[in-house]
């Protein structure tokens, strides 16, 4: 045999690593494609959500419904119930920790919302730390429209008795500061800037992650490493197919 016909490779398939490899090949491919299907359902989300916010601003409140109305714009009209005003604690600002004040608002109607007024620092907790923000008389909010709140793992339970909140809970809140119809949905107020500067409105849920993408081409290519992997273990000289069950006797 000549020397460039003993160097030539071919390629043979063997049976172990071929029932190890294919089924992890197909396993990886199977979850970038479903990464795939994840990464356009989330990016819809995120237009439909950013689509809301950015929608005019619902008035007639008797045509809300959640959650398909969840995250759209609002504006309602009444008053500040400012000694019932509840703190959602650890809560923070551009790193900085603090609470989210959330008001109930009294509408024409006696109906009552709760509206997230925005967020003050440990130190203005206290209403009579930021008294120019404790706006009397009829006022008129905008925000985006909120469900309750979802606890959960490690969310610490409410402690309605000590004012201190972890999740809006209208059933909770209501039960708390005695009050009689309450919607079902609470108000998370826009940036207009509230008088003395406290509350800071516009604290609005982080922007949904979307990492999607990265993980389909995570997995395509593992993939395709494991295909390459594969391929080139069994391309190789005609004698290296060639392994003896056993070894021959010794000379």
């Amino acid at each position: 045999m000549s020397p460039s016909s003993s160097t030539k490779r071919t390629f043979r398939a063997t049976l172990i690593p071929t029932l190890m490899t294919v089924p992890a090949i197909i396993l990886m491919v199977g979850l970038g494609a479903w990464q795939l299907e994840r990464l356009a359902w989330k990016e819809g989300l995120i237009e439909m959500r950013e689509s809301r916010m950015s929608s005019a601003p619902v008035t007639d409140i008797a045509k809300i419904k959640l959650p398909g109305d969840t995250f759209r714009r609002v504006s309602v009209t009444g008053t500040f119930l400012h000694d019932k005003e509840m703190y959602l604690v650890a809560r923070s600002l551009r790193g900085n920790v603090g609470y989210h004040i959330t008001t109930p608002l009294r509408l024409a109607d006696g109906a009552i919302v709760m509206v997230n007024r925005g967020w003050v620092p440990s130190g203005r907790k206290e209403a009579s730390a930021r008294a120019e923000g404790q706006i009397a008389g009829e006022v008129t909010i905008t925000g985006i429209i909120r469900g309750d709140d979802r606890r959960g793992w490690f969310t610490p339970d409410n402690a309605p008795a000590d004012n201190t909140w972890f999740t809006v809970s209208s059933r909770e809140m209501a039960a708390a500061g005695g009050l009689d119809n309450v919607l079902p949905w609470h108000v998370v107020a826009d940036e207009a800037k509230n008088p003395g500067g406290f509350p800071i409105g516009g604290q609005r849920p982080p922007a949904l992650p979307n990492n999607h993408l990265q993980y389909v081409v995570t997995w395509f290519s593992l993939a395709a490493t494991l295909a390459v992997i594969w391929f080139l273990y069994h391309w190789r000289r005609p004698e290296d197919h060639d392994v003896p069950d056993k070894a021959g006797p010794a000379s």
